[in-house]
Order: structure tokens, then C-alpha cells, then sequence
């Protein structure tokens, strides 16, 4: 419901040309280019995790 009012406030409403909205369904290129430019944020985000994870001990 969230996203659905995400697209109503940008008015997106769009007549889709691809279909690629899950890794299953995009070109392997367009997977692997995607993947690509997140790389290093993943890692960090992991690395952050991880350590306020062993701080707190706890979810």
C-alpha cells in the first residue's frame, strides 16, 4: 500500500516497456550492471550490520 501511494504522489504511471522488475525476469546484463553499482554500498552495509549487531548483541 505504501508503494502504490509512492506511484499515486509521483504520478508514475507508466505503460511499462520492459520487463524487468525482479533479477528472474531482466536481462542477465541488466542484473549483472544493477548488481555492479552496489557492490561496495552492500559490503558497508554488511560491515555496518555486523558491528551494531556485536555491539547490542541482539535484534
Amino acid at each position: 500500500m505504501y508503494s502504490e501511494g509512492v506511484q499515486l504522489l509521483a504520478e508514475y504511471a507508466p505503460d511499462p516497456l520492459f520487463d524487468a522488475g525482479t533479477p528472474q525476469r531482466a536481462p542477465a546484463k541488466v542484473t549483472a550492471l544493477t548488481e555492479g553499482m552496489f557492490t561496495g554500498f552492500l559490503k558497508d552495509a554488511a560491515e555496518t550490520g555486523r558491528a551494531a549487531f556485536a555491539r547490542v548483541g541482539a535484534l
